[in-house]
């Protein structure tokens, strides 16, 4: 045991899951040995193969708090939403004294979209851990998506006083609220700019850190300056081909081609799911929001659940799972299957309501997917003017490697045009089921169009969706600030501002044939 643990300080886990194997052996009626054995596997990311030990464990003490917790995690990694939130359920049931069991526990709410239960149990984290860095970031982060801004700001900044070169921290205080001149963190982040510029990680997240808090007091030529030397740094980083986007788009539009998205197939009946997809940062959280006031519909963010059914049933069948792969295998889907899985999937935090909204943009990429498994859901995709969009794109920092594409103004031009290009392909698969709607007519006329969207999705007008800021729904994107504010036109043509900046990534969009 004192071996795999001086292997685990060390991070050197795949030592630790040889050590922790052994241990399994000598000790099989012992449910921590188990525990060790699943947690090797969850460092090393291998989701799947944690779930076995974990549940050994859980066989012999099914009261083991730390083995059910985790195997949410591991539950949440396959995919399998619905089992990991159960799980999560029953992990606070047991009351553990380990903050680790609440740390997991708080992770797979999080993960879930279950925010306000994931602030819960990152409190109680902090009761039996109050110093830890990693779970006052977790816990802001929670508070922050549940509308507790002033809370969220001061953990966080508890949080960089315990961890000063936990660096993303400094980004992410900047995005909790428009900042002014009055009321910013600019001396903050020029004086750890100086000291740790140079840093991989402090030279991005301090850059565009200070770039976000200067576009919002006006200081436009110093903010994209450090925009710019924030996003070449970051994209340094990231090992991205757009050649191999294009050839993941070209193989969806082959798969998914006219003739075969055409052709009759057995779908789900539900009725349930409206899909809000498009690219990112187009005003898919407020046109969620708006939606989600509506008494007959829930908003349930950004979910993974539709491509996580689609792998459910790849899986078993391809040998190696890769994005081309899996797509396809589209045209072996049973797809009346994978409509019921993913509506199941969604289940218990849908189903109250007669309606749910699927927020997640990259939806557009699996619209072929979408339309054949889901026939009678509604599918609204979000537009805005092009070079605003790749302005918003480039401009942010996303997590988990979502949307590598945006770390240069080229790649983000280029990716754009394939998006443009795959919506059109969607357009004339299935004319009648898109409901387009316009960020800029959104917020010029908010009333007359959502009147519009309303009537496609079949849903009478109710007035308290104008009121949709009053009433703190979570969300959990990047969005976050924007969303607690009523309706504002202020980010129309934002890139103007940036105009002479921004000449590479508009030179390639207008040689496209793209009116901008």
């Amino acid at each position: 045991m004192r071996e795999m643990g001086r292997h685990i300080r060390a991070k050197r886990f795949d030592a630790a899951l040889v050590t922790a194997r052994a241990l399994a052996e000598l000790q099989p009626n012992n449910p921590a040995a188990h525990y060790w054995h699943g947690y090797c596997l969850m460092r090393l990311r291998k989701r799947w193969s944690a779930e076995a030990p974990l549940r050994q464990a859980l066989s012999i003490n099914d009261r083991h708090a730390e083995s059910l917790s985790l195997l949410g995690r591991s539950l949440v990694g396959q995919g399998r939403f619905q089992e990991a939130l159960q799980t999560a359920k029953q992990s606070e049931q047991l009351d553990s004294r380990n903050p680790e069991v609440w740390d997991s526990i708080g992770v797979v709410y999080g993960e879930l979209n279950e925010y306000a239960e994931a602030v819960g149990a990152f409190r109680r984290v902090r009761e039996l851990r109050p110093d830890s860095a990693r779970n006052l970031f977790n816990l802001a982060g929670m508070l922050n998506y549940c509308h507790e801004t002033e809370e969220a700001e001061a953990v966080h900044l508890q949080a960089l006083e315990v961890a000063p070169t936990q660096f993303l921290g400094y980004w992410t205080l900047s995005q909790f609220k428009t900042q002014t001149r009055e009321d910013n963190h600019l001396p903050l982040l020029r004086a750890q700019l100086q000291r740790y510029g140079e840093h991989p990680e402090g030279g991005i997240h301090l850059n565009l850190a200070l770039a976000k808090e200067l576009e919002d007091i006006g200081e436009y030529a110093e903010s994209f300056d450090h925009l710019q030397a924030g996003m070449q740094r970051k994209r340094r980083q990231l090992k991205y081909s757009l050649a191999q986007d294009q050839r993941l788009l070209a193989r969806i539009r082959e798969v998914f081609s006219r003739d075969f998205c055409q052709t009759e197939a057995a779908g789900s009946e539900s009725e349930e799911p409206i899909f809000i997809l498009g690219m990112p940062r187009t005003g898919t959280t407020l046109l969620e929001q708006i939606l989600g006031a509506h008494s007959e519909v829930f908003a349930a963010g950004e979910l993974r659940n539709f491509f996580a059914a689609w792998v459910s049933q790849a899986r078993p069948r391809i040998e190696r799972l890769t994005p081309i792969s899996v797509t396809a295998f589209g045209t072996e889907l049973d797809f009346a299957k994978l409509g019921d899985d993913y509506v199941a999937s969604t289940r218990p935090r849908t189903g109250r309501e007669k309606r749910f909204i699927d927020k997640m943009p990259n939806n557009f990429l699996y619209l072929g997917a979408i339309a054949r498994a889901l026939p009678k859901a509604k599918i609204l995709h979000m537009t805005r003017e092009p070079m605003d969009t790749c302005y918003a794109n480039y401009k942010q920092l996303f997590g988990r490697s979502a949307c590598p594409y945006s770390y240069t103004q080229e790649e983000m031009a280029g990716y754009y045009l394939l998006y443009d290009e795959l919506m059109a392909h969607w357009e004339a698969c299935f004319p009648s089921r898109l409901c387009t709607v316009s960020y800029e007519r959104l917020v010029a006329d908010t009333a007359a169009e959502t009147r519009r969207v309303l009537a496609f999705l079949g849903l009478d007008w109710q007035p308290q969706c104008l009121e949709y800021h009053r009433l703190k729904q979570a969300v959990g994107t990047a969005s976050t600030a924007q969303v607690r504010q009523p309706v504002y036109t202020s980010s129309v043509q934002k890139w103007r501002r940036y105009e002479t900046q921004l000449q590479p990534m508009r030179a390639i969009l207008r040689e496209a044939g793209v009116d901008c």
